[in-house]
């Protein structure tokens, strides 16, 4: 029965792990779902052109039900209201950067003054040409960036007001099924798409949802992907690691070593016990009150131009997180140490051996499994942390260029996204989530899913640390 108790608690902790996973993973391939546009008839003989939304609670208790229009904005609709439906697979769905999505069959390519495409010229061009004017748009957005404050700045602000005067005569023209026709600018379409025809292309459609939601860039409507906010998350969590983890194995190999049987000792290692009961929102207060208010004034204050390390940002979120994640790491590097038999060391000091070569040549080969796995520890510590963050610089909003000047790494001061503060205050577009745009869904499997993996590193090093000093020890 005893053996049967470790396994029972392993599977009992799997089972509660892989339940949120499951349910998170759920919404999200759920909310991925490609939309498929329809011509809903009303009762008093009217055609619209809408998607269904999901029915809440309230909504499936009294029989309404909300409807995506054409023009992007949202109907609710009684049951009694609608009296058919029909599907529309000919109809487009076309997300731009500036506008919600719309709907509607396009009827014309302009491009220029004169010349207007239709048929099936028009499908032939439009991918290709929509690509190249966002290609030409951001060469030039560059240009911009690159020559500001050069000698090359009013030519190329020049090169860009000549474009954005033919950009706005390059569009589509949009019906959208009640007789209204607008006009679409074709650098501000994120993407051109109708409902997939047959199983194995909705499913294909489906996968590639999901795919541009981790891979694409976020646009200024706020809507897109999430890959800047990906690597923002993983830098932050690697820097915090490192920072908590070094600290906890260099203060663990003090305390071990040098303060050993000292009452300073005793009293290091009851407070970290305590400090690891500590809201991670205390230390937000902290790191933002010490570092961002007054670390990083003084560094404004010293290099002047503007504020810039006094608004929080990457390091000292990093910092703020490192500092957290150290008790909890240095609770099981001291362990992992203590670990040790003594009498090993006595041996060696006994045999001439300094203090650095019993660590090297006793302690290390050893313990280095159980010190890796409580290094892990800082990681897992620092990735399941979301409201320190809200404090010390995380954006509240994704939109356009996340980290400025087209960079594909965060700065270290700044704000910066992060996908657990994304998730508790989601800035997307509440019908983008109706739509197929389960980003808050992600994030929170996404931060689940890298607790856990660096969790489980910790884990394992430290059962094979504890399996080395086992092995080790004599009989």
């Amino acid at each position: 029965m005893k053996s049967l108790a470790p396994a029972c608690a392993r599977v009992l902790l799997w089972i509660l792990v892989a339940i949120p996973a499951a349910l998170l993973l759920a919404r999200t391939v759920a909310l991925a779902r490609p939309e498929v546009p329809g011509v809903a008839i009303l009762r008093d003989g009217r055609q619209i052109l809408s998607i269904p939304l999901e029915q809440d609670a309230l909504e499936r208790e009294s029989g309404e039900r909300r409807h995506l229009l054409a023009d992007g904005s949202v109907r609710v609709f009684a049951a009694a209201e609608i009296v058919g439906r029909r599907d529309a697979p000919d109809a487009w769905i076309v997300r731009t950067e500036d506008a919600p999505p719309r709907m509607g069959w396009i009827r014309a390519l302009v491009v220029g003054v004169s010349d207007t495409l239709r048929g099936a010229e028009l499908e032939r061009r439009l991918a290709r040409l929509r690509e190249g004017r966002r290609a030409d748009r951001e060469r030039l957005v560059q240009a911009v960036r690159a020559s500001r404050g050069g000698e090359g700045f009013a030519l190329a602000m020049e090169r860009w007001n000549l474009f954005r005067r033919e950009d706005d005569r390059v569009g589509v023209l949009l019906e959208d099924g009640e007789g209204g026709v607008s006009f679409v600018r074709l650098s501000s379409v994120r993407e051109f798409s109708r409902a997939p025809q047959g199983p194995v292309r909705y499913a294909l459609a489906w996968a590639g949802n999901l795919g541009r939601i981790v891979s694409d860039t976020p646009d200024a409507w706020g809507v897109g992907g999430l890959r800047e906010v990906f690597v923002a998350t993983v830098v932050l969590v690697v820097l915090s690691g490192c920072i908590g983890g070094t600290l906890a194995i260099l203060a663990a190999l003090l305390l071990n070593e040098r303060l050993r049987s000292g009452r300073w000792a005793l009293v290091v290692r009851r407070s970290s016990e305590w400090l690891a009961a500590v809201p991670g929102v205390v230390w937000g207060a902290v790191g933002f009150g010490f570092l961002v208010s007054v670390v990083g004034t003084q560094i404004d204050h010293l290099l002047g131009g503007g504020l810039r390390w006094a608004t929080g940002g990457l390091l000292w979120a990093s910092l703020t997180l490192g500092i957290l994640a150290v008790p909890l790491s240095l609770k099981r590097a001291l362990d992992s140490l203590d670990a040790v038999p003594r009498q090993w060391r006595l041996v060696a000091r006994s045999c001439g051996a300094t203090r650095w070569q019993v660590l090297r040549m006793v302690v290390f080969p050893v313990a280095w499994p159980s010190l890796l796995g409580a290094w892990f520890s800082a990681f897992a510590r620092a990735a399941g942390e979301t409201a320190p963050l809200m404090l010390v610089g995380a954006l509240h909003s994704v939109s356009g260029d996340v980290f400025g000047s087209g960079a594909q790494f965060p700065s270290l001061s700044g704000g910066f996204p992060h996908l657990g503060v994304l998730a508790c205050d989601p800035p997307w577009p509440p019908i983008e989530a109706e739509l197929g745009h389960p980003a808050a869904f992600l994030s929170l499997l996404s931060l689940s899913l890298l607790c856990v993996v660096f969790e489980l590193a910790a884990s394992m090093f430290l059962a094979k640390g504890r399996r080395a000093i086992e092995s080790e020890a004599p009989a």
